[in-house]
């Protein structure tokens, strides 16, 4: 299915569902953005990775393997995410590029694609720093106009169990570092695109369907075009599960130690509120004993005003008897 019929079919059942969707609009950083916002493969993964981050709530629904229509056939991913609570959708643009040298004549828009010529300065035997990015795009009915055409290839649906957006971070941060050069016949963007496209079939159940233009994947002009067999999909699952493992154990690490904080914190306020409690019983006590030697001081004073008086009345008694004498 060519992007135009499959973004056809998506305006129509999103006109059916947005009367029901919320109309607050959703904020998560590099996944639910206002505007386009491209970012390195490392970089984004570290932002939607951090812990609290509300992208452990957002899932992969869709993953569209992509493929322009002219030149030598850029591939690339689009990637369909929603975010759980409310079921708002978002679309990621996920591939490889390359910086073409200054001195090369060859020049490129920034979603050409990266398979060049011996001409160009990145011929077969020389390698570049590769440029993996992805690009949160806000959902509409259409692509941007500035993707150009190109045709959907295969089409991956997860129905039960699939991938968190989180795995799809580790997953990319494992294949970007697993082969960080770019190079013409073995770490380009087709390899770059399956090889993120095959993990993600090895490891978490799909749907896939094929487009009528499928078996143009990895190819240049109709012909095959060589990837690097050294780091292929069983490789980098391995890779994956490995750094997936490393992830999870890292985050339950902040997580112990998040709670441990949060404890220490109740701890402290407990504390503090049972000191707090005993100054003020002590603080009560100190009063109620000041008032007893208060009270007994009165009662001492009016016992002492009390003989006085009587003795004043026995000196006046005395004084007239002395009289009557």
């Amino acid at each position: 299915m060519s992007n135009r019929h499959w973004f056809a079919v998506r305006r129509f059942f999103a006109s059916l569902i947005r009367p029901f969707m919320p109309s607050t609009t959703l904020h998560i950083p590099g996944l639910f953005d206002t505007t386009t916002v491209t970012s390195g493969t490392q970089s984004w993964a570290h932002q939607v990775n951090t812990r609290g981050s509300l992208a452990s709530k957002c899932f992969l629904r869709e993953v569209h393997y992509c493929k322009y229509t002219y030149g030598v056939g850029h591939e690339f991913l689009v990637v369909l995410i929603y975010y759980l609570p409310t079921m708002e959708v978002a679309l990621l643009r996920i591939e490889r590029t390359v910086e073409i040298p200054n001195d090369s004549s060859f020049a490129t828009s920034p979603h050409s694609s990266s398979l060049v010529l011996e001409s160009s300065g990145l011929g077969s035997s020389k390698t570049h720093v590769a440029l993996d990015s992805v690009t949160s795009v806000p959902y509409t009915s259409s692509p941007p106009s500035t993707w150009g055409k190109y045709n959907v290839l295969e089409t991956l649906t997860f129905t039960s169990n699939p991938p968190s957006v989180q795995h799809l971070a580790v997953l990319l941060e494992t294949v970007s570092v697993s082969a960080q050069n770019y190079q013409l016949w073995r770490f380009q963007c087709f390899w770059f695109a399956d090889s993120v496209y095959q993990v993600l079939k090895k490891k978490f159940p799909y749907n896939c369907k094929k487009g009528v233009h499928a078996s143009k994947r990895g190819t240049c002009c109709n012909v095959p075009i060589p990837t690097d067999g050294s780091i292929g999909p069983d490789v980098l699952l391995g890779l994956y599960n490995s750094a997936w493992d490393v992830f999870k154990e890292k985050g339950d690490a902040e997580e112990r130690e998040h709670s441990a904080e949060i404890a220490a914190v109740q701890q402290a306020a407990r504390q503090e509120a049972e000191n707090q409690l005993q100054r003020e019983r002590e603080e009560w006590a100190r009063k109620q004993d000041e008032w007893a030697r208060k009270e007994e001081e009165w009662a001492r004073k009016e016992e002492d005003a009390k003989r006085k008086y009587q003795a004043a009345l026995e000196d006046l008694e005395a004084i007239k008897q002395r009289g009557m004498e």
